[in-house]
């Protein structure tokens, strides 16, 4: 692995120390989970898969530690963020960390909005919210066929075929999943 001259285990476990040791977010790689996963699947594509060799048994170790000490290490990063969310500085953290905050961000910013909202007297605000969020849409796919269908949001939706894969409004979603002739997808829009 690039970047790094000793053994990888005993920089990510240095790494993993002074972030435990420090308040603040310390200053690590942005590559640094990209570059573990890199690690991980190149030891895993290069060596004996049946895991009987001695060599094998090391290198599967070493993985092992090597995902916990960095799910450690994002834990420590990611409650740092959360406790401190108006100080964070997303230009100094890796992508993997910013997929993890910014919904907390929109979500402490939202927070504030309907307070004032509500504070205010901002009944129009407040309608404003719930109409956009009354109709939700959810991925997808059939496992059998099914007939038209009229939406939640007064759509009409269908006929689909097993392995169709469609967005659907949430209220019908869950109607679908509890008779078992749908599955959700974890897709972002």
């Amino acid at each position: 692995m690039s970047g790094f001259g000793q053994s990888i285990l005993v920089k990510i476990f240095e790494i993993f120390e002074e972030e435990r040791r420090s308040e603040q977010l310390t200053k690590i790689p942005l590559t640094l989970y990209k570059d573990i996963a890199n690690y991980i699947k190149n030891t895993r594509n290069g060596f004996d898969n049946n895991g009987k060799s001695i060599y094998s048994k090391v290198v599967n170790q070493e993985r092992e530690m090597l995902a916990d000490i960095i799910q450690r290490i994002l834990e420590l990063r990611v409650n740092k963020i959360i406790d401190g969310l108006a100080d964070f500085d997303a230009l100094n953290i890796p992508t993997e960390e910013k997929y993890i905050i910014e919904p907390l961000v929109t979500a402490t910013k939202r927070l504030s909005k309907v307070g004032k909202a509500v504070s205010n007297g901002g009944c129009a605000f407040l309608e404003a919210i719930s109409e956009k969020t009354s109709h939700k849409y959810s991925a997808v796919r059939f496992l059998k066929s099914s007939p038209p269908t009229m939406g939640a949001d007064l759509a009409r939706y269908g006929p689909f075929r097993a392995e169709d894969i469609t967005f659907l409004p949430i209220e019908n979603v869950k109607v679908l999943l509890k008779q078992g002739i749908v599955q959700e997808l974890d897709i972002e829009i």
